[in-house]
C-alpha cells in the first residue's frame, strides 16, 4: 500500500487490482492520483505486465467525484505521453450519488484520454461485483 496525502493507492496481487481511494475531491486529489498512476505504470514495466489489461478501482463514495476537467487536464498533459505503452484499462468506479454516477457513464462515452479504456459504475454495496467485473476482464 502507498500511502498518499489526499488518496490511498493500494496494489492487490494475484491478481492484480489497483485501488484508489479518495479522501477528498480536491485539485490536490487529482495530483495524487496522477502521482500515484505513475507508480501503477513504473510497477507494470518493472513486473514486465504490459501484455495483461490493468484492472482499476476508484472509490469515490466518500469524497465524491473530482472535477473532471482539472482531471482530462493533468492526465492529457501529464500522464498520457508517458504511459502509452500501458495496455488496456478496465476502472470500476465506487458511488452512490447519482449525479456522479451520471458523469462517470457520460465520461465513459466521451472518452477523449485513451480511447481502449473502459469505465462502469458500481454502487458502495456492489464492491464484490466490481472486482468481479474486473477480473472477467481480460483483453489487454
Amino acid at each position: 500500500m502507498t500511502e498518499f496525502k489526499h488518496i490511498q493507492f493500494i496494489i492487490h496481487h494475484d491478481p492484480d487490482i489497483f485501488e484508489f481511494i479518495f479522501k477528498n475531491n480536491s485539485t490536490d486529489a487529482i495530483n495524487d492520483y496522477v502521482s500515484a498512476m505513475f507508480v501503477m505504470a513504473n510497477y507494470l514495466r518493472d513486473e514486465n505486465k504490459l501484455h495483461q489489461p490493468i484492472h482499476i478501482l476508484v472509490d469515490v463514495a466518500e469524497s465524491g467525484l473530482y472535477s473532471l476537467r482539472y482531471a482530462l487536464t493533468r492526465i492529457k498533459d501529464d500522464l498520457l505521453s508517458r504511459t502509452q505503452d500501458l495496455p488496456r484499462a478496465y476502472f470500476a468506479y465506487i458511488t452512490d450519488d447519482t449525479g456522479d454516477r451520471m458523469l462517470i457513464e457520460q465520461f465513459q462515452y466521451m472518452q477523449n484520454t485513451r480511447q481502449k479504456d473502459s469505465r462502469k459504475v458500481f454502487g458502495t454495496t456492489e464492491r464484490d461485483q466490481a472486482i468481479s467485473w474486473l477480473l472477467s476482464k481480460t483483453e489487454a
